[in-house]
């Protein structure tokens, strides 16, 4: 038998009467449940009066466990008896204004989630030793000014960031202003610019993000960028909250509750009473209903872009009229080629039978070289003497080109000029390439001194011609953008349908031609931004009890009548879904 063991066991202190004093503290504890979302009461002992107020970590006890929470205010003098006390503090450093819980408190209710799913996600993880450093509440002047909501269009031409750098330089006196940026690679660009700007990204380690966090919240007059996280920075002085490329997808949190930054600094400019602008080439759907409306001041860039089309006819890379284009502009500097995908070949088909080639899990089969065998995307088996199973042909026929096949197909054109990638973690440097020929996937095209003196996006009826809502925006952004890498007597050579409207829009730098378009299409369809849709997955056994318990709330007045339930749709398994949209 083995040998007893002597266990040890800390029993929990039991507050006495003359341990509490008669202050409450409403405390946002992390239950880990999601309906439990509401602030709970606790008694404040008397050996932590001083230490306590709004904004500082506590540990509390909830549901027969020890959980942490963080206090939303402090009463004193209330009569409410029968309270469990505070355990411990934490921390003594406050991490969160008021003003600050109140923004997550309207995100939290604007996106139906718990409110400690928004703290995770505003307040970066406690480090011990920055808290020990000084950090003292600084007194910042009231904003009386009146609050301006504006798009600003970047010119045509130029590094977007200088142009962004210009726009900070006239406020930077007013007090403390907060930049949102797609991406680290965009941080860099513009704090390249402003070195002292203050950094909220996660790519920072854990102690520079959290001193970086308390250092925009313990001093004024600062400059903050950071990613979408840091649009719920506490900053005590702010002025203007600046979202750039505010149509990015990196600006929508993937996790739940899947806020969207630029939402979230709309919101926040309302709450706070400060200014908010918009920077980039082109209005994203949902801000064009906002100008549209006149909530917004759109502020167009008056510029020209120099554009030529080029129609494909057999589905030829490079149409034969706009090689002579290309070798002309690269008398003048370098040419940058855009790509929708890296890789080789993301797809396979039969060249006999035209059918896609998957792999027997299911997969599609890709191929990553000119010399690389063909193989699964998902279990990355091989298939070095490729048969297709439909007809039995041999000769397989390479579907979604990339980046690669592109620079060998574009290289076999151009023979001894300088083919250079920039694609997913092989990034090239700003200002590293002065000739020859630069392929690049969206967000990753590097700066050259004095700009290409052509831009070339290939395929570009694909960029537009994708299946999801926000193609068509996502689209016109990236087209855009990428318009701007010019230099001022450079060339847009779009590989696209000669009446593609895009042309018109390109060449007049007027990005409203395309949104006023989109907005009917979208109006007349009922799709966002003129609703709002929820979809709820139920098990089909109960799908139709939940149709009729909405149905029944909707001829009772308890939900809007214009409320439309889609529905149910089946899905995998024995769940099935149900839309819920609402027209405005």
């Amino acid at each position: 038998m083995k040998p007893l063991r002597l266990k040890a066991e800390v029993a929990k202190r039991e507050y006495v009467k003359g341990d509490q004093s008669d202050s409450v503290a409403k405390v946002q504890v992390d239950t880990g449940v999601y309906h439990l979302d509401q602030p709970y009461d606790y008694a404040v002992p008397a050996g932590m009066l001083n230490q306590v107020k709004t904004g500082i970590r506590v540990q509390v006890p909830f549901g027969g466990r020890e959980v942490e929470g963080l206090i939303l205010s402090v009463i004193e003098g209330s009569e409410i008896g029968g309270l469990k006390p505070l355990t411990k503090i934490l921390s003594p450093i406050s991490v969160a204004s008021a003003e600050s819980l109140n923004l997550m408190a309207a995100v939290a209710t604007a996106w139906a989630a718990n409110p400690y799913d928004l703290i995770r996600s505003a307040i970066p993880p406690r480090v011990a030793s920055v808290e020990k450093e000084s950090w003292d509440e600084q007194i910042s002047p009231s904003n009386q000014s009146k609050e301006r909501r504006e798009f600003l269009q970047l010119p045509s031409h130029g590094n977007p960031f200088e142009a962004l750098s210009g726009l900070i330089a006239k406020r930077r006196d007013k007090g403390s202003i907060l930049i949102i940026l797609p991406d680290s690679r965009s941080i860099s660009r513009l704090y390249g610019l402003n070195p002292e700007a203050i950094i909220l990204d996660s790519s920072l380690d854990r102690t520079q993000r959290y001193r970086n966090y308390l250092q925009a919240k313990y001093s004024i007059n600062n400059l903050v960028i950071g990613t979408r996280s840091a649009v719920f920075a506490d900053i005590p002085d702010l002025v203007q909250i600046i979202v750039f490329d505010e149509g990015s997808e990196h600006l929508f949190e993937q996790r739940s509750p899947g806020w969207n930054a630029r939402d979230v600094a709309l919101i926040r400019a309302q709450i706070q009473q400060v200014d908010f602008a918009a920077v980039g080439f082109a209005p994203s759907a949902d801000i064009a209903r906002q100008i549209e409306s006149g909530n917004i001041k759109f502020r167009a860039s008056k510029s020209r872009v120099n554009v030529e089309s080029f129609q494909q006819e057999f589905q030829e890379l490079l149409p034969g009229r706009i090689i002579p284009g290309i070798r002309s502009a690269l008398k003048n500097g370098p040419v940058l080629f855009l790509a929708s995908r890296k890789g080789y070949s993301q797809a396979i088909s039969c060249a006999k039978c035209r059918n896609l080639s998957l792999c027997t899990c299911g997969a599609r089969l890709l191929k990553k070289s000119a010399t690389a065998s063909i193989e699964c995307s998902l279990c990355d088996k091989k298939y070095p003497d490729w048969i297709c199973t439909w007809c039995s042909g041999k000769v397989p026929y390479l579907l979604s080109r990339g980046t690669t096949r592109y620079a060998q197909e574009i290289g076999r054109a151009f023979p001894g000029v300088q083919v250079s990638l920039s694609e997913g973690e092989a990034i090239l440097d700003d200002f590293a390439i002065t000739q020859g020929l630069v392929i690049a996937t969206p967000g990753s095209a590097p700066f050259v001194d004095g700009g290409y003196s052509a831009v070339v996006v290939l395929d570009a009826d694909g960029f537009l011609n994708e299946s999801d809502l926000k193609s068509l925006e996502r689209a016109q952004q990236l087209i855009f953008s990428q318009a701007s890498f010019l230099s001022k007597d450079g060339k847009v050579l779009l590989v696209i349908s000669h009446s593609s409207p895009i042309i018109g829009a390109l060449a007049a730098w007027k990005p409203s031609l395309l949104a006023h378009r989109e907005l009917e299409e979208r109006r007349e369809a009922h799709l966002p931004p003129y609703a709002k849709a929820v979809s709820v997955d139920v098990a089909a056994s109960e799908s139709q009890i939940l149709i009729r318990g909405f149905q029944a709330a909707k001829d009772d007045g308890r939900l809007p009548k214009e409320l439309r339930i889609l529905g149910p749709i089946a899905l995998k398994g024995e769940m099935q879904r149900i839309v819920f949209v609402q027209c405005h």
